[in-house]
Order: C-alpha cells, then structure tokens, then sequence
C-alpha cells in the first residue's frame, strides 16, 4: 500500500472534527490550519476509539504491516473486540491513531483514501 500518510505527514498535530460510520466505511473528518480532509476507510470489520473529547489531536495515524508475527500489529489487534467469523478470515490493514490530545483508536479495514 503506497505510503499517502505520509504525504501529510502522518496527519501530525491535525484535528479530529468528526466521525462518521456507515455499513462497512468509516470516515474520519479533519481539520489544520484551515485546510480539511476526509479519510475514508472502506471494508472496516472492526475498530476500538476511545478517549474522544472535545479536542482531538492527533500525534500520529500510521498503518501497520499485516503481518501477525509483527509485534506492532499483533498488540493493535489484541486491543480489538472479539467477532464472531465475518465472512472473510484474510488479514486485514491496521490503522492506529494515537494523540496529543484525546482520540485514541485502530481500525481494521480493507482499503483506505483521502479526500
């Protein structure tokens, strides 16, 4: 998966303005600066956010390789609730959003844009 956080640079000191989870998609809307974007994360089967306030900074939004043996990705995974089977047994992307301020969360999703 090409890198696109990192041309916004991992959405550093950004804001989480809002949330929005429709069937399988999660949108994050963001805010710096007077510019915004939307990160869309389509094939969402599970996701854990917490700490949400009133002001959201994020740190850092990073996505982890999808590999179980990575100790990263086995510990994000481990934080997510247990589902039963869903459908599908393939490994999915991990998305782990940690803060400055507030949001704390992973995502597990299939595919993932900004707009």
């Amino acid at each position: 998966m090409h890198d696109i956080l990192g041309d916004f640079n991992a959405f550093h000191d950004w804001s989480v303005e809002g949330i929005v989870i429709v069937d399988q998609t999660l949108e994050l809307h963001l805010a710096f600066d007077g510019k915004k974007r939307t990160i869309k994360f389509d094939g969402v089967s599970r996701c854990q956010l917490n700490d949400f306030l009133i002001q959201n900074i994020i740190y850092e939004l990073k996505i982890l390789n999808k590999d179980i043996s990575t100790d990263g990705y086995k510990t994000e995974l481990d934080l997510l609730p247990a589902l039963p089977y869903s459908g599908s047994k393939s490994q999915k992307n991990l998305a782990r959003i940690t803060s400055s301020v507030g949001i704390y969360g992973v995502i597990e999703f299939s595919e993932l844009s900004i707009q």
